[in-house]
């Protein structure tokens, strides 16, 4: 029929414990599709899960077989009581238990004996075969112990032993805190630690002379507030300052806060107890260049500035000899060394050390731009007189050149003339010498088979074109020889 879900189909889901509601009448009867009266009621009881004389009703959740809905007749394996809601134990064989007791056969000796419910001695796990970290009492896993044995230990897994300090040697599992107190000699929380001046594992024995704390008697971990040293047995340097005035601006109490020096270098904590000392012992002098000769404690830079002519931090450089002065004041910064008043001639620069260029003339310049103040000298320009005059100086060589040419030209021409009047006298002077002693015939020398042009130019007398001609060639030789010029024609005219 539509709408309405078929008995057969009901029955199977009765029979194979899958409904999930109440079963129709007959329809979860056991054994048979047809186990039921004509009134519904089930001849051979009802399927597990089911109850009521029609099998109507289904038991609760773990129930197997139940005889109302409240109270179980048997249980689903794992479970037991009455209402089938207890879990058998984690140990019990095939997880099957006592419906009445929950005890179970254990399937190992690891469970204890019973509902097999719990691991047997120090064991962990879902099968007991775990054991417990060495300390525990007892755990639930390897970093998780329940409690510590004799509580003579602490930590989540009884990782830490109680301080011997502790009365009984008995401690907080969770804290370590001695919970009966300290034995003597010890002190803390925990009880871990000697009173001061005792040392050893029982704070038993005695720290050295001036030695607050010690691991032994030649290792002291804290001294007095004025000794250093392994054994405190080192005073303090004398320079050390003994005040706090960072704190009242009175003397302090030397305690361990107020150190006068450190523990085991012996430097000083708090500076110097004078104002012209400085350095971790106080044992270097502040400069003599310090104003009042006085300086920072740690670095040793001045305090008060410098004296007159010095600057710096440490006032170990001088003023510029170069600035400008004024009686009774500083010539320079006390911290950079400008110079305040400006620069003597002839220098330039913030602290007058550089020198004004050659090429000024005086060699006077600008201070802060260095330009040449007076212009430059022959053959330069420009602001800082760096730059060469090339246009004069292509215009005084030209003139030189031209004044030189003209020199060299005139000596040439005067050479020449004074070479030729020297031939011309010479050539003139051996000739009358000639006929003074030989007359006209020897004028040209001897020589055989004269023609007879030749002997009539022997016997003509010489004139003064002859001699003209013949100086002509002689000059033409010489100067052929030593490659002089030809003598210009005005000049030989001249010369004529």
């Amino acid at each position: 029929m539509t709408g309405t879900i078929s008995p057969v189909f009901l029955i199977l889901l009765c029979q194979f414990g899958l409904s999930m509601q109440a079963c129709q009448e007959c329809a979860c009867c056991k054994d048979t599709l047809f186990a039921c009266t004509s009134n519904k009621m089930c001849l051979k009881g009802c399927i597990d899960g089911y109850y009521t004389e029609k099998c109507t009703k289904q038991c609760l959740s773990n129930c197997k077989t139940c005889v109302n809905g409240n109270e179980c007749k048997e249980c689903k394996p794992g479970y037991y009581s009455n209402k089938c809601n207890t879990q058998c134990g984690k140990g019990c064989l095939n997880s099957a238990c006592s419906i009445l007791s929950g005890e179970c056969t254990c399937k190992s000796s690891y469970f204890t004996k019973g509902k097999c419910d719990a691991c047997l001695g120090l064991r962990y796990g879902d099968e007991c075969n775990n054991t417990c970290p060495i300390n525990c009492g007892s755990c639930l896993s390897e970093t998780g112990c329940s409690w510590c044995k004799n509580n003579a230990h602490y930590g989540s897994y009884c990782q830490y032993r109680c301080s011997v300090g502790c009365v009984d040697e008995i401690c907080n599992k969770g804290t370590g805190y001695c919970d009966k107190g300290c034995k003597p000699g010890f002190v803390g929380y925990k009880c871990d630690m000697c009173l001061s001046g005792l040392y050893g594992p029982y704070c038993d024995l005695k720290c050295t002379e001036n030695c607050k704390e010690c691991l032994s008697d030649t290792n002291c971990t804290k001294c007095e507030s004025d000794f250093y040293g392994d054994t405190c047995a080192n005073a303090c340097p004398a320079g050390c300052d003994k005040t706090c005035s960072f704190s009242t601006g009175q003397h302090c109490k030397l305690t361990e806060k107020y150190r006068v020096c450190e523990k085991d270098t012996g430097r000083c904590l708090h500076g110097c107890n004078l104002v012209t000392k400085f350095g971790d012992f106080c044992e270097k002098q502040c400069g003599n260049t310090c104003t009042n000769k006085s300086c920072d404690l740690k670095t040793g830079e001045c305090l008060e500035g410098c004296e007159m002519i010095f600057y710096g931090l440490f006032c170990n450089n001088s003023c510029s000899t170069s600035c400008l002065s004024h009686t009774g004041k500083r010539s320079c910064d006390a911290i950079n060394g400008h110079c305040l008043f400006g620069c003597k001639d002839g220098f330039y620069g913030k602290r007058c050390d550089n020198i004004c260029s050659s090429l000024c003339v005086n060699t006077t310049c600008n201070q802060t731009t260095a330009e040449c103040l007076y212009g430059c000298i022959n053959g330069f320009k420009g602001p800082k007189c760096i730059e060469a005059d090339l246009e004069g100086f292509y215009t005084r060589s030209t003139l030189i050149g031209s004044t030189i040419g003209t020199f060299l030209a005139g000596s040439i021409v005067v050479g020449i003339a004074a070479l030729i009047t020297f031939i011309v006298w010479r050539r003139r002077n051996i000739q009358t010498k000639q006929l003074e002693v030989h007359g006209y015939e020897n004028t040209i020398g001897p020589c055989e088979n004269r023609s007879n042009d030749d002997t009539r130019e022997r016997d003509s007398p010489v004139t003064y074109e002859d001699l003209k001609s013949r100086d002509e060639r002689l000059y033409s030789q010489i100067a052929t020889s030593q490659q002089i010029p030809p003598p210009a024609t005005d000049f030989v005219n001249y010369m004529s």
